[in-house]
């Protein structure tokens, strides 16, 4: 266990030290002039607000709820949405939607499709033709893929069995 020094005079005030040690902070009290002198200004202080909330006067029986009702809002008269204002809310949205929805379909109008299509033809390299020559000891064979602008070539090696060399 620490030794119980000045340092533990908040926990004893307040209550919180350990039970057991408590007789052990008791005896520093009597030895530290400081501490003795803080515990004794703190059992006066205690006693002093003890004392004062005794002589304290009871407030009127019907105080706390007038103070209350004063900051309270007043109700509010609740009445229902007629069916005609529920109904001219429903038309207003419904042609906010139409109108929004119309805006967009003349927006995707305003965009001419030929227009991306030149866009996509600019950028677009033309073809070129590469030539490919194969060593001798493999076979090329073009595969077709759909696609006129493109050829894949697979490679196979040729067999030659071991006695048998050009």
């Amino acid at each position: 266990m620490k030794p119980l020094d000045c340092q533990w005079l908040d926990d004893y005030l307040s209550g919180e030290l350990p039970c057991d040690w408590e007789p052990l902070f008791e005896q520093h009290v009597e030895d530290c002039a400081a501490c003795g002198e803080e515990v004794a200004q703190w059992r006066a202080l205690r006693a002093e607000l003890s004392r004062a909330s005794r002589t304290l006067e009871t407030p009127p029986a019907g105080l706390l709820q007038s103070i209350q009702a004063m900051y309270e809002p007043a109700p509010s008269p609740s009445r229902e949405p007629s069916r005609a204002r529920r109904f001219a809310a429903a038309v207003a949205a419904v042609c906010l939607m139409a109108g929004l929805f119309f805006a967009a379909l003349t927006a995707r109008q305003d965009v001419p499709e030929v227009a991306v299509e030149d866009q996509i033809a600019d950028v677009t390299p033309p073809p070129s033709v590469t030539h490919v020559e194969l060593p001798d000891d493999v076979i090329g064979v073009p595969i077709d893929i759909g696609d006129p602008d493109v050829t894949v070539v697979w490679v196979y090696p040729v067999y030659q069995p071991d006695g048998d060399e050009d």
